[in-house]
This record gives structure tokens, sequence and C-alpha cells, in this order.
């Protein structure tokens, strides 16, 4: 005759299965959030060189100018390997590119700025965290901070933590600054950025 299992061993078996799940899921979601950092970053590049190559043909734009991927149907582009930029936009126009997993990258230039927001949408990636680089025509570009929301305001201590902190261990090891709001978030997770000093 089979002895069936006790409750006592089944609930142990259960508590074993939820404590292992308790450990391996936030390491497997943080796993998943550097790998899609990972091409953020190489994203945030190809569109930095891009803009750089750009602005050094045509200058600083005088009116705002949107810069995305190929794949948008304009009138007049300019194109560098993967990108294309249009100029001007249409007006009151927000040019996003969508990339795998929802994330969004918009990217414009103005006679003050350029820069670069990369963000989740819907939640559906990272939560809805982003981060905005910007250059203000002094050859480099810096943190401007840590988003929430799928939009430009910036996420507080307790929001986008893990996200916080790996973005801002990537701009300590690629040399980059970071403009007040974007060190503060920095700081806030225990990592210390150059404050771009302007």
């Amino acid at each position: 005759m089979k002895k069936a299992f006790t409750l006592i061993e089944v609930l142990v078996v259960v508590l074993i299965i939820g404590i292992l799940s308790a450990v391996a899921l936030p390491q497997y979601q943080r796993a998943v959030m550097r790998a899609r950092l990972a091409q953020a970053f190489v994203i945030f590049d190809t569109y930095r060189k891009g803009i750089e190559l750009w602005l050094l043909e045509n200058g600083v734009p005088t009116t705002s100018t949107k810069i995305f991927f190929t794949g948008k149907q304009q009138s007049t582009s300019y194109t560098y390997g993967q990108l294309s930029i249009d100029m001007p936009p249409t007006a009151g126009s927000d040019i996003n590119t969508r990339l795998a997993d929802n994330i969004y990258i918009t990217a414009d230039c103005n006679n003050t700025r350029c820069a670069i927001t990369m963000r989740g949408y819907d939640g559906k990636w990272l939560d809805g965290c982003g981060f905005l680089m910007s250059n203000y025509y002094d050859g480099q570009w810096d943190l401007y901070g840590i988003l929430k929301n799928s939009n430009s305001t910036l996420a507080t201590t307790s929001q986008c933590q893990d996200f916080t902190k790996a973005v801002c261990l990537w701009v300590q090891s690629q040399g980059f600054e970071a403009r007040p709001d974007g060190k503060a978030q920095c700081t806030a997770q225990g990592v210390n950025v150059t404050e771009h000093s302007s």
C-alpha cells in the first residue's frame, strides 16, 4: 500500500517553492532590466553619434528638430547610418520611435540643446522608467535625470530604484557628467557622478 504525502509535507514543499520564487524572481527581473538597458545604451550611442554628425554639417538648429530611426515617412530627411533626421518637423508633432519591448526614444535639438529621451511605456518596460541625456552644445552629453510614468517627470527616490542605479553606474563608467537633478538621483542610490559645471 502506497503511503500518501501528509499535509505537513505538502506545506513544506509549497513553502520551499515560495521561498525560491521570492529569491529568484527579483534576480530574474533585474537580469531582464540589465539586458534591456544594455540595448538602450547602444541605441543612445547610435543617436548621439548621428546627432553629432548632423550638427557638424548643419550647425546648431534655430528651430526644434526631431530625430528618429529610419522607417518614418518624411518628405525631407538627412540619413546617417540608421538615423533619419527631419528638418523641421510638423509644428506640435511628437515623433517617437517605438522599439522592442515598448522602449520609446525621442531625440530633438533646438537653439539651446539636444536631448535624447529613452523611456518605457504603459508600464510594460521597466515600469515606465526612463532617462534623459542632454547636450548644451558644449561638446559633451550629461545625465539630465531619471524619468517616470512615460513622461518628463523626474522619478522619486523610491520609484525606479534599480533602474536609476543601473543608469548612474553606466553614466559613471562612460565618463559622462550629470546635471544637478541627475546627480542628486545618483547620489541617493550611492553612485557618485561628476556634476556638470556650467
